[in-house]
């Protein structure tokens, strides 16, 4: 039985940081053959290389659901850190969070929890612009269990200030 596939335009460069994705750049055709709502499985139309895409790097908009997410993605110009979250998160609370009003907002408490970030780490967190707190979680959102998560966050915050200044 042969396996359905779908084509999509590439709207959004994708250089993969993570092994089992492949990259596409804008213009491109890729070939879905499996749909996992943020990440589809399939190939570069032309070549004969597997492997994931993130979807909002696809011109599909016939699922809202998709839609929500993938615009939150590209708002904010997020492709690492909270897709890696987002990809461990259940159906129904990826629906949950699809309809939410703020989504970054979410995001940043689920990253002081789930990290369990120490009080003033977290309070520090919490009192950055959106944008820039999201620029933090992007670097990773999840820390190897021997580490110490509140100090990572605040290294990245101070390096981050002194870049922008």
């Amino acid at each position: 039985m042969p396996v359905p596939t779908q084509e999509f335009n590439v709207v959004s460069n994708y250089i993969p940081t993570t092994r089992g994705y492949i990259p596409l750049l804008k213009g491109d055709i890729f070939v879905q053959m499996e749909s996992h709502q943020i990440y589809r499985y399939g190939y570069k139309k032309g070549t004969d290389s597997c492997g994931w895409i993130h979807s909002y790097c696809l011109d599909d908009y016939e699922n809202d659901f998709t839609t929500e997410v993938t615009d939150f993605l590209k708002e904010f110009s997020l492709e690492i850190g909270t897709v890696e979250f987002l990809e461990t998160i259940s159906r129904r609370e990826m629906l949950h969070f699809s309809q939410m009003k703020n989504k970054a907002q979410y995001i940043i408490t689920k990253f002081c929890d789930l990290n369990r970030l120490d009080y003033v780490c977290r309070k520090r967190v919490m009192e950055l612009d959106h944008k820039f707190a999201l620029s933090i979680i992007e670097k990773g959102f999840f820390f190897p269990s021997n580490s110490n998560p509140s100090a990572i966050v605040m290294k990245r915050i101070s390096n981050r200030l002194t870049n922008f200044q």
